[in-house]
């Protein structure tokens, strides 16, 4: 209920901005309307009165929108010309191409308008071609800002979306596993090769004892048979007796050493992180922006 308030909220709060802004530009476009009438009419004076008002910043009559603002000091210039005050001319002249190096009278204007507004551009030619780089200058670095932003963006976004797609699980480790010998302590630390190394020699030296141990029990039952040379039995007995010993005692020392090296190597746990599909669907939140002559409502997804 909450968030449904806010977002109530919040879509009223623009559908007021927008009304607000059409009324004002109604507004600017009677004012504009109305002080076009005497110009039409050929009572320049009275329209030279009235156009100073709308461009003037301390009227109450003055015109907020740029390009109504540019028209209405259009037809102050026309009036100015046509009233015979040409150096006022030039000045309004001045501001118009200061604001827009690019501005060209209305084609409903005398010639006299157009050849003004031809000598006051050449006169300031240089400083317009100034602004003017200066303006592309500026849009190129708003462009590479604006390029550069989106990019932060699009990496801010896959950062989300890989955080979103992972589940990262602890396992913990137990340290009575090191003690295990033939490499299990090396496996649990994710040591693999090092556990292959030990399960590998240790089992060979287990094999080689458990052999051992049986062939010296076979060389001994031999010693029972009638004709048997027994010195043979023997030497043969003490022969895999000392394979059977050295065998197990190498096997002790590489298990004693696999289980230290388990312990001083010790990971007390370990981290796996699970990719995971994202949600299919998204969330939407009202969107709104201002623009030049009022304002954009839309939606946008989050995650």
């Amino acid at each position: 209920m909450r968030r449904t308030a806010k977002l109530l909220f919040l879509l009223l709060g623009v559908i007021s901005g927008v009304t607000l802004a059409g009324a004002a530009l109604a507004d600017d476009h009677t004012e504009l309307e109305l002080a076009k009438n005497p110009f039409n009419a050929g009572r320049y004076e009275e329209a030279v009165a009235r156009f100073r008002e709308l461009v003037d910043p301390g009227s109450a009559k003055h015109l907020t929108d740029p390009w109504l603002l540019e028209r209405a000091r259009m037809y102050l210039v026309a009036s100015l010309i046509a009233t015979d005050h040409l150096k006022e001319a030039d000045a309004e002249i001045e501001v118009i191409l200061r604001q827009n190096p690019q501005a060209v009278p209305d084609p409903i204007f005398p010639t006299q308008v157009f050849d003004r507004f031809t000598q006051v551009r050449e006169r300031i030619r240089a400083e317009l071609e100034q602004k003017l780089k200066e303006r592309a200058e500026a849009e190129r670095e708003r462009l590479r800002k604006e390029a550069a932003r989106k990019k932060q963006e699009q990496e801010r976004i896959r950062e989300l979306e890989r955080l979103a797609g992972q589940e990262v699980r602890v396992e913990e480790r137990s340290r009575w596993i090191g003690f295990i010998p033939f490499g299990v302590g090396q496996f649990q630390n994710d040591q693999n090769a090092l556990g292959w190394t030990f399960l590998t020699i240790e089992a060979a030296l287990a094999s080689t004892t458990v052999a051992s141990s049986m062939i010296v029990q076979s060389v001994q039952s031999q010693g029972t048979r009638p004709n048997v040379d027994v010195a043979d039995v023997n030497q043969r007995t003490r022969t895999w007796k000392q394979v059977n010993q050295l065998s197990f005692v190498a096997l002790a020392v590489v298990a004693a050493g696999g289980v230290v090296h388990a312990q001083v190597t010790f990971v007390p746990e370990r981290r796996i992180v699970l990719q995971r599909p994202l949600p299919p669907s998204l969330k939407l939140v009202p969107a709104a922006s201002a623009v030049d002559r009022g304002a954009v409502i839309g939606v946008q997804g989050v995650f």
